[in-house]
């Protein structure tokens, strides 16, 4: 204060400080900011870029036995009630680059979240994101990353021509073939069954799931049928190209693997999908020097180790 510094101190929207208070205000708006972080939030559900927070119904604070939300926009609201009991500029704390991106083998639909999440944030008077996450999340390529950056700039760019743009310059003048084999794959292992979102029984568990074995077969099939193309691009003109093409290869392995582990998890054999995780693990793990500047092999791993740990039948995994 006495040497008049433009510096601000940062409070936070988050768990057990969600609720905005009820009687205490800050005195002095201008040196604080409030950072609104929405964890444990559904990344099925994007940021609503025209919320109306009058029709969201919001739990009251209960101390000890809170109900969280589980909806990015209750947390908006909630943010949202915190900056005009305070007065006070607002940003977010997301998680965009931590397990999820990871859990969308066709990398497109969560990529598409991420650039409505920004909009949405922006339209409700989010100043700005900190991201908590790996810096080396590039495999098998940084169109999230590009998504991020490019939208932060400018709001008014469009989903398509974003991912035009990058996969043109990604994987050269076959990239339309590309982005049909990642629809194609996304299509069969689905954004929502990896999320924990299509249980066909819930007592066994989020994964579990019959209908997804055969789907997860023609999966196979398609990673399969699709590797002479990219090792037909083995060696391309630009040299980012080349490593493209290189990572994308892995990652029908690593792909290939995920469909044999899910094959049995979405079956109900728990016991046997967890071996088979684990020594998958190992096995791909050995690629990680090769990869280590695009490839986080403890994130990677991490993002499945809920819906593949240990079978216990008293945890409904």
């Amino acid at each position: 204060t006495q040497r008049n510094l433009d510096t601000r101190i940062v409070f936070i929207c988050y768990l057990d400080t969600v609720w905005e208070p009820k009687v205490v205000r800050i005195k002095n708006p201008k040196r604080f900011s409030l950072l609104i972080a929405a964890i444990g939030r559904n990344y099925m559900i994007p940021v609503d870029k025209d919320l109306d927070i009058s029709k969201i119904e919001l739990s009251e604070y209960s101390r000890n036995t809170n109900i969280f939300p589980n909806n990015v926009n209750e947390y908006i609201a909630h943010g949202q009630n915190w900056a005009r009991s305070c007065n006070v500029n607002s940003f977010v704390y997301e998680y965009h680059f931590w397990i999820r991106p990871y859990q969308d083998i066709s990398t497109l639909g969560f990529a598409e979240v991420l650039h409505k999440d920004i909009i949405g944030y922006k339209a409700n008077g989010c100043n700005g994101i900190v991201e908590d996450g790996s810096q080396r999340t590039f495999f098998p390529n940084g169109f999230n990353f590009f998504i991020y950056g490019s939208t932060l700039f400018d709001t008014s760019t469009k989903f398509e021509d974003l991912l035009k743009d990058y996969f043109s310059h990604a994987y050269g003048e076959d990239y339309e073939k590309v982005i049909e084999f990642f629809k194609a794959i996304g299509e069969k292992f689905d954004f929502a069954y990896l999320s924990g979102n299509m249980s066909a029984d819930i007592e066994k568990g989020k994964w579990y799931n019959p209908d997804m074995l055969p789907k997860l077969r023609e999966c196979k099939k398609i990673l399969a049928d699709f590797k002479p193309f990219v090792k037909g691009h083995r060696v391309n003109p630009q040299r980012a190209q080349t490593i493209a093409y290189k990572l994308l290869y892995r990652y029908i392995e690593l792909c290939e693997g995920l469909c044999d582990i899910y094959m049995l998890k979405c079956a109900g054999l728990s016991a046997e999908a967890y071996e088979k995780y684990v020594d998958f693990i190992y096995e791909f793990g050995k690629h990680e020097p090769e990869m280590v500047p695009y490839y986080d092999q403890w994130m990677i791993f991490h993002g499945f180790r809920a819906p593949l740990t240990k079978f216990d039948p008293s945890v409904p995994y």
